[in-house]
């Protein structure tokens, strides 16, 4: 099948967790595709840090200035505004804004997404208040009878009792903040902000489920009343924090739904390398790595070498041993002044992995050791690149040993860091390994 190519524009609303938004980005972002980032005054100094970092590091993402949301409160439809803005005047020729939380999980590859998203406009679910009864209708009167001004950062406080008629809320739809708007309707809506038709809604309370449903109403049509997000309501999951299950991940993932939330704070194995091997930008991911390494680097370990960069990042990696040698016993490199030695525990054939370095600053070579390839290449799964870590290897006489060759890199016989010493893509090829070893013994 051949997916549609056209560019998306991801906004990620985000708060608490810059694991999070490194591990969504990577698993939704396209090369054609941009994402806008919205992190809230409060949130951690790490995730400010990875947002301003990720953003200096691609051109299609960005990082708006921060506003002090509050819940409940319009901050979080100024911020889906705001975005659309940033996202207009950019260069990526996008043709819908998806809005994620920090919690979202893509259920689909990017590719399928876009090409579901191809065929419609905008994908806005909402219902009109007129047409609700009992606690539905008291719900969303509550939201209207008073006039509600915002603390920033607190909350909304009703500063005066307001009478509604029966008509207004012909005018109030409800619905689900996690929608796709067409560039066209993104627009729309900030012509109509021009306009002043968002403020009633300023001086509401949970306008994000009703302000843009309702500005949009008119200009939306029936087949475009749909839900994007599988939300982990308790009936879904038996329990009553609204965070997801595995169960729930597996029955959803075969649904027409386009995304899950609330996403555990640590993944299973089973759905992490499921997300990870339908599409995954391991970059962006470590750069939330170096950026959380630089966070906890003190000022008299600047002048660290690179081998001692990676060695720091690396520990930050959970699910193996690692350790330093000044020795390496291949006869190749028998110069080596320094080699790192990471062990996968619980891994078949007792798998190595081992970094060397000749002069501290220049890494000649990844390799693994001790392990015999024999028949994983004709694997079906291996022929069809899905879980392929490596692109090359050459055995080293008696010791058995294998270089590795990133399949995105042109090196001939040895992988060396780039001029400016970066070290993701030597990293990322040591997480993929480690990710996808359980798999390779399986």
């Amino acid at each position: 099948m051949k997916h549609s190519q056209s560019g998306l524009c991801y906004v990620v609303v985000c708060f608490q967790s810059a694991e999070h938004v490194a591990f969504l980005l990577s698993s939704v972002l396209r090369d054609c595709d941009m994402a806008v980032i919205h992190y809230d005054v409060k949130s951690p100094e790490n995730l400010k840090k990875f947002s301003t970092r990720i953003s200096e590091h691609y051109e299609n993402i960005l990082t708006i200035p921060s506003i002090n949301c509050s819940w409940a409160g319009f901050s979080q439809v100024q911020v889906y505004l705001n975005s659309i803005r940033a996202a207009l005047s950019h260069n990526v020729d996008w043709s819908h804004v998806v809005f994620l939380s920090e919690q979202h999980l893509p259920l689909k590859h990017p590719d399928e997404i876009a090409s579901i998203l191809s065929q419609t406009r905008s994908l806005v679910p909402a219902y009109q208040t007129s047409q609700m009864t009992g606690y539905p209708r008291a719900d969303i009167e509550s939201r209207f009878s008073a006039c509600y001004k915002e603390l920033p950062g607190v909350g909304g406080f009703a500063i005066d009792i307001v009478d509604r008629s029966e008509e207004f809320y012909d005018d109030i739809y409800h619905g689900s903040n996690w929608i796709v708007l067409s560039r066209q309707h993104c627009e729309i809506l900030l012509n109509e902000d021009s306009k002043g038709a968002f403020d009633i809604f300023r001086t509401s309370i949970h306008a994000d489920e009703c302000a843009i449903q309702s500005v949009l109403e008119s200009h939306i049509s029936s087949h475009e009343n749909k839900e994007t997000t599988v939300v982990a309501l308790p009936h879904l999951t038996d329990n009553s924090n609204l965070i997801m299950t595995d169960n729930l991940y597996n029955e959803s993932s075969q649904s027409d739904r386009l995304f899950i939330r609330k996403r555990q704070a640590k993944l299973s194995y089973e759905v992490e390398k499921s997300i990870i091997d339908r599409h995954f930008k391991c970059g962006i991911y470590f750069e939330y790595l170096r950026s959380k390494e630089s966070l906890t680097t003190s000022a008299s370990q600047s002048s660290a070498t690179c081998v001692e960069r990676i060695y720091e990042i690396l520990k930050q990696l959970a699910g193996f041993n690692i350790a330093v040698h000044n020795h390496c016993r291949n006869e190749n490199l028998s110069g080596t002044l320094i080699n790192i030695l990471i062990t996968v525990p619980d891994f078949a054939e007792n798998l190595t992995i081992r970094i060397v370095s000749e002069d501290k600053e220049n890494f000649k070579a990844c390799l693994l050791e001790s392990f015999d390839f024999k028949g994983y290449f004709e694997r079906p799964s291996i022929q069809k690149n899905a879980l392929v870590a490596l692109a090359r290897v050459r055995t080293y006489g008696v010791f058995a040993q294998r270089d590795i060759i990133p399949l995105d890199l042109e090196s001939k016989g040895f992988f060396s860091l780039k001029d400016d010493h970066d070290s993701a893509d030597m990293i990322e090829i040591v997480r993929r390994l480690i990710i996808f070893g359980k798999h390779w013994s399986s």
